[in-house]
């Protein structure tokens, strides 16, 4: 929301390969950002690149990213955009 008003936040574009436990991912994520003492648009961003990473992974939990997996593959969309 912004200022009362809904927002749609993009995470970066993927070539999914397994979908399963993203919501997960992206749920976990988020809250690990707030728990951290992040805002609510930043860790809305983490838990974009953390969701989006794990679907490019096959495996529910297999597939799961790691901190350091989120930081290189948020490094690697700054760099591309």
């Amino acid at each position: 929301m912004d200022q009362g008003e809904p927002r749609n936040i993009l995470g970066p574009q993927v070539l999914a390969v397994d979908t399963l436990g993203a919501g997960d991912v992206w749920h976990g994520a988020f809250v690990l950002g707030l728990a951290e003492g992040k805002n609510e648009l930043d860790s809305i961003h983490f838990a974009n690149l953390a969701a989006a990473l794990k679907c490019t992974n096959f495996g529910a939990r297999a597939g799961m990213p790691t901190r350091s997996d989120v930081s290189d593959f948020n490094l690697s969309v700054i760099e591309s955009e």
